[in-house]
């Protein structure tokens, strides 16, 4: 009886801690980590061909925090986080691109109307 009660708690210590792993204990949902990385991909693209993009970085890395109330450091705590699970990170950068390439459409075709 011994041996199934060792190997009980044995049991369940391990599925305690795999439980442990598989949860995320992120300061932000995901949406707004989704939101926050859209915000820094346009920034970043919109820094592209500036030569001294220092303080323009800084100015856009304050307002990114104000219009989402998050700090940038905690934001990327978490995405390092999420980075730890592949499968998840993969699926939120996934999004976070195809927001984009959806923005860039409309914006594409914005200006086409425009044109006319």
């Amino acid at each position: 009886m011994t041996k199934t009660m060792c190997n009980y708690i044995l049991f369940c210590l391990i599925a305690v801690s795999c439980n442990q792993e598989s949860k995320l204990e992120l300061k932000y949902d995901e949406a707004t980590i989704k939101a926050v990385m859209q915000d820094l991909y346009v920034a970043s693209s919109a820094l592209k061909d500036v030569k001294e993009k220092d303080s323009l970085t800084i100015l856009y890395k304050k307002q990114i925090e104000q219009i989402h109330k998050v700090k940038l450091s905690e934001v990327e705590k978490d995405i390092s986080l999420l980075q730890q699970h592949p499968e998840k990170y993969n699926e939120l950068h996934s999004a976070v691109r195809d927001s984009i390439a959806m923005a860039e459409k409309r914006m594409t075709n914005m200006a086409e109307g425009e044109d006319k």
